[in-house]
């Protein structure tokens, strides 16, 4: 009794099994597409089942087609049926059985097509539930604002002696590991934190063309090309959920036009008054750079001090000086400063390959291009140009890191005694990436190492435009960076000004991905399992009467049989007690006839009664 009930058991384990392949192939095709983040359960779960569905699938499949085959040839043989097709479906527990079965009976039978054909589902179901579904990647676009750096010239951080030093000593380490970057990040449009460089205008105009609304495209990857080794700090794009970024940035940069003035003297004697009169305020171990007065007879232009009281639309550009020091050097450049605006067009393939790919002047509002700045207040040019100079210091009168990287930004030439002169265009561009680079330090150098956030960034003064109001105070004009009201001067401790951009993104999630081929083969082959487990106990409780026969010997060679030594009783067990029972009885496949001339092939026992022994079989005897 007890097998019966382990039986009906493992009928509805059998069904149970083939209902959840069916309804994992339905779940897959529901979910196609759906994001793991919003199911990474369901996710998990259906990942798992791929990997143990082709082993599983197989055994699961043999195990109730054959119980099925089983209980229709038990239920064909107790009605009465040919042998054929009783051989075939005993032959047929798996598909290669079944092959070989055909071909040994050597007869092809519409019931024999059949059953190939159920078996052959057996390996693609299996391969079916692996190849079902696979983790893919889902693009949606997503409209967003972005917030990116922009270079105030607010550097009121750096007032008193105790932040100055703090402040200058962080600006200039993160100058000197961009100036101290790989050749390769240097040309590239990402520089070294993976912030956004930006192109220099003046050298694309005149030799790309441009379009109608003043795009240039800037797809080049030389070091000259860019306005500074650093670039513009822009949050989130760094984000490796989002590709495909498009934004447009505003930045102001210090433009450079410098003209090259060779000397007979090398070296220190070049440390002197210059005809343009102009005094010696930045002194370094490798170079000087001056600045103030490029007439001391002119009144407009004629100190920095002055130059905070000059109105933009009244003043001329500031005049600097490069004056190497180093020996074997033998020229001075004259520059005059200006400030040009951009507006750059970001692209974001993927979130490591972000370029400017166009540029354009910018058409925000901005003062004129000779009012920089740098004439926001008297003591930024100090911390400019004195800050930069400090920077990388080595011997005394040799090459410093600044020197090098205006020779070659390569920086390959070995001879720390001496470094090959470069031509005025080169200067030029150079000199000006520097100025640039360190400016854009002390305006924020958090914000360029850590990128945009909350902690190195504020964003209150969010008013994009290049103009500023300048504020009175009775009948004297005051610092053009008074505008900024004291109360956050706690706020922006060392942070960068940001201004919003409006940006489009796609966001790249993993989905899942269902293959319609695979889902309909193991949908077929899971309603073929259903109904095969569905075989077994119908006929089992509905069409059979007799008892259970097993295809073995038990079964079908010992009931009844006259050349057995058997008890004839027992012939109303099931096939498990009655195998059970008869397992170490002794059998033999031999000759019932071991004496006369032509021997009778039967299966008997080869234990008991001597008398009653089947003989083995020879070779050289005849049998009936």
């Amino acid at each position: 009794m007890y097998i019966r009930i382990l039986n009906s058991i493992f009928d509805v384990l059998l069904l149970a099994c083939s209902v959840a392949f069916l309804a994992f192939a339905l779940v897959v095709n529901r979910h196609d597409q759906d994001s793991t983040a919003e199911h990474p359960r369901l996710t998990k779960t259906l990942v798992n089942a791929t990997k143990y569905g082709p082993t599983v699938f197989p055994i699961l499949y043999a195990s109730i087609v054959g119980r099925a085959a089983h209980a229709v040839l038990l239920w064909r043989l107790e009605r009465g049926e040919r042998i054929g097709i009783l051989d075939t479906l005993a032959s047929s527990t798996s598909l290669t059985s079944t092959v070989t079965s055909q071909l040994q009976l050597r007869s092809l039978s519409i019931l024999g097509v059949a059953l190939l054909a159920v078996w052959s589902l057996s390996p693609i179901g299996g391969q079916a539930s692996v190849r079902i579904m696979t983790i893919g990647l889902k693009d949606t676009e997503i409209h967003d604002s972005l917030a990116y750096m922009v270079n105030s010239g607010y550097l009121g951080s750096y007032i008193s002696a105790e932040m100055n030093q703090q402040g200058s000593s962080s600006a200039s380490a993160a100058f000197v590991a961009a100036l101290m970057a790989s050749p390769t990040t240097k040309s590239s449009p990402l520089d070294l934190w993976g912030n956004v460089k930006i192109p220099r205008i003046r050298g694309l105009e005149g030799v790309t063309a441009m379009s109608d609304d003043g795009w240039y495209l800037a797809n080049g990857r030389d070091v000259d090309e860019f306005s500074s080794p650093i670039g513009i700090p822009i949050a989130g794009i760094n984000d490796s959920k989002f590709i495909n970024y498009f934004t447009r940035v505003h930045s102001p940069y210090l433009d450079l036009d410098c003209s090259m003035n060779h000397t007979d003297t090398e070296g220190p004697s070049n440390n002197i008054l210059g005809s343009s009169g102009m005094l010696s305020n930045a002194t370094g171990q490798g170079s000087n750079i001056f600045w103030n007065a490029p007439s001391l007879g002119t009144t407009i232009n004629s100190s920095q001090e002055d130059r905070d009281d000059i109105l933009p639309d009244a003043t001329s550009p500031l005049m600097i000086r490069y004056l190497p020091t180093y020996e074997h050097a033998k020229f001075t450049l004259t520059c005059n400063v200006t400030q040009t605006y951009i507006e750059a067009e970001i692209e974001c393939p993927t979130h490591t390959t972000c370029a400017a790919k166009r540029v354009r002047r910018s058409r925000l509002n901005q003062f004129p291009s000779a009012w920089t700045l740098l004439d926001l207040s008297k003591r930024t040019p100090n911390l400019l140009f004195k800050g930069m100079l400090s920077t990388g210091n080595g011997k005394l009168r040799y090459p410093q890191l600044l020197d090098r990287y205006l020779s070659d930004p390569n920086l390959v030439n070995s001879n720390y005694a001496n470094v090959t002169e470069a031509t005025e265009d080169k200067y030029t561009v150079r000199l000006g990436q520097v100025l640039n680079a360190y400016f854009a330090c002390l305006n924020g150098f958090f914000a360029i190492t850590a990128g945009v956030n909350n902690e190195t960034a504020y964003s209150w003064d969010n008013n994009q435009t290049f103009t500023v109001q300048r504020e009175t105070a009775g009948n004297q004009n005051s610092l053009w960076e008074e505008q900024y009201s004291a109360s956050f001067a706690a706020d922006r401790m060392f942070k960068t000004k940001t201004w919003t951009s409006e940006a489009t993104k796609v966001q790249r999630i993993e989905v899942i991905v269902a293959h319609r081929g695979w889902v309909i083969a193991l949908c077929i082959a899971s309603t073929v399992l259903i109904f095969s487990s569905l075989v077994a106990p119908l006929i089992h409780h509905f069409l059979t009467v007799g008892v259970d026969v097993a295809m073995n010997i038990s079964s079908l060679a010992t009931r009844h049989n006259p050349y057995m030594a058997l008890p004839q009783t027992g012939t109303y067990l099931d096939a498990s007690n009655r195998a059970r029972l008869l397992a170490h009885h002794k059998i033999r496949f031999g000759d019932a006839e071991a004496t006369a001339e032509v021997g009778k092939l039967v299966i008997g026992s080869s234990e008991g009664n001597r008398d009653e022994w089947i003989a083995k079989v020879k070779k050289s005897k005849l049998y009936k």
